[in-house]
């Protein structure tokens, strides 16, 4: 009888392929930097201060919803000219999910982003589905994004760029390049809430419900 108890609780167990989705309620205050959590490339690269990505949410429970908000700082020149948040899949510009944005964005695209002459340095054969800000903050490596949605807080993606030519340069969170990766400082918090973008159970993890049948069909076998 131990051994069985034993197989029930490895068949409990759940082994996830990756933090991506998963929830962020511990972290709803956090901040990623440069060299640590943010890969940067071009001409971010060396510059002082480094580039830091922080974030503060909120929930308005009068209002029903989350309150966002993320402060850019220390990018230094060139200043970020867009980023790229991931969502969830079934988010959209108008269902709650993105509202009441404040800040310097010139102009907001929803969709699917990945590679691009406009996004160099974006890891080879990834994408985000999500919302692509455009700034208007020339002159600045200082700014405040915000926003409300309904949806709760979820670890997730983000990419972003600066300049252009010679001065390009561009930054993404580690987890972006390794979609596999389980530690959570290798991404940053936003909205989520889809179920389409909760982790599924590692192949092992279906090796150990395997077990657990079979062991459950030997002691059936043994009662009778």
């Amino acid at each position: 009888m131990k051994k069985l108890l034993l197989v029930f609780a490895a068949t409990g167990i759940a082994a996830y392929a990756t933090a991506f989705g998963t929830s962020a309620a511990g972290e709803l205050s956090g901040s990623r930097s440069e060299n640590l959590e943010i890969i940067v490339g071009g001409g971010y690269v060396g510059i002082p201060p480094q580039l830091v990505i922080s974030w503060d949410i909120g929930f308005n429970v009068g209002g029903g919803y989350w309150e966002y908000e993320y402060t850019f700082s220390g990018s230094g020149a060139p200043e970020i000219s867009h980023f790229i948040m991931s969502l969830s899949d079934d988010c959209e510009e108008d269902n709650g999910c993105v509202d009441n944005l404040t800040g310097p964005q010139q102009s907001v695209e929803f969709g699917t982003f990945g590679p691009a002459p406009g996004n160099p340095g974006f890891p080879t054969g990834e994408s985000i589905y999500g919302f692509k800000v455009n700034t208007s903050n020339p002159g600045q490596d200082s700014f405040i994004f915000s926003f409300t949605s309904n949806r709760a807080p979820v670890y997730g993606h983000i990419y972003g760029k600066g300049g252009g030519g010679p001065q390009e340069a561009w930054f993404y969170n580690a987890g972006l390049a390794d979609p596999d990766s389980t530690n959570i400082s290798d991404y940053i918090v936003r909205p989520n809430g889809a179920p389409s973008d909760d982790p599924v159970p590692e192949p092992g993890s279906f090796a150990l419900l395997g077990l657990g049948a079979v062991a459950i069909g030997l002691y059936r076998h043994k009662r009778q």
